[in-house]
């Protein structure tokens, strides 16, 4: 092996070292949004060193550092995952906090949108205007309104999103 494959394969190995010792970090955080922003940034930063190091490595699909590798890949996604659900916790969290101080808020109705297009219109404009434009109702309330008032394929277009702000956007440019 060369010195500077050798050398490379050793930085290689401390960086998983790292990642070995570094997931209890991951498993302990609790739902303080100044950590996991911490801890997300640092998960970001042993990906991007993970790449870089195996990118200089002289190595093929047969390798045993390949499946390190990509094992630490999927791990370094799943706490990326992970961070997100809890500051999405941590959202809802402040959100439940926020609604219990208000009072008497009323039920809105809005009628369902299954994914056709000729109903699409009618649809749109009266969630615009009785959700979308309704400024006593939070970013977040307005997502789960979206997301309580589409059914069947409609539904499925934004089904996977997450329930955040910048979601809201996403899922209404989608439908």
């Amino acid at each position: 092996m060369a010195p500077k494959q050798s050398k490379n394969m050793g930085t290689f190995d401390l960086i998983i070292k790292e990642l070995k010792a570094f997931g209890s970090r991951i498993n302990e955080c609790d739902d303080n949004k100044s950590r996991i922003r911490v801890l997300k940034k640092q998960v970001l930063q042993y990906e991007t060193r993970l790449t870089e190091i195996f990118s200089e490595l002289s190595t093929d699909e047969s390798d045993e550092s390949f499946d390190i590798y990509m094992k630490y890949k999927d791990i370094l996604f799943n706490w990326v995952v992970d961070l997100a659900e809890k500051s999405q916790v941590e959202e809802v969290n402040s959100s439940i906090h926020v609604k219990s101080s208000v009072v008497n808020q009323p039920k809105l109705e809005v009628p369902h949108f299954y994914g056709n297009c000729e109903n699409w219109i009618s649809f749109k404009e009266i969630f615009k205007s009785s959700i979308i434009d309704n400024k006593s109702i939070s970013d977040l309330e307005k997502f789960q309104y979206l997301q309580a008032s589409v059914r069947e394929d409609a539904a499925k277009l934004i089904r996977g999103f997450a329930i955040t702000v910048d979601n809201l956007k996403n899922c209404w440019d989608i439908l």
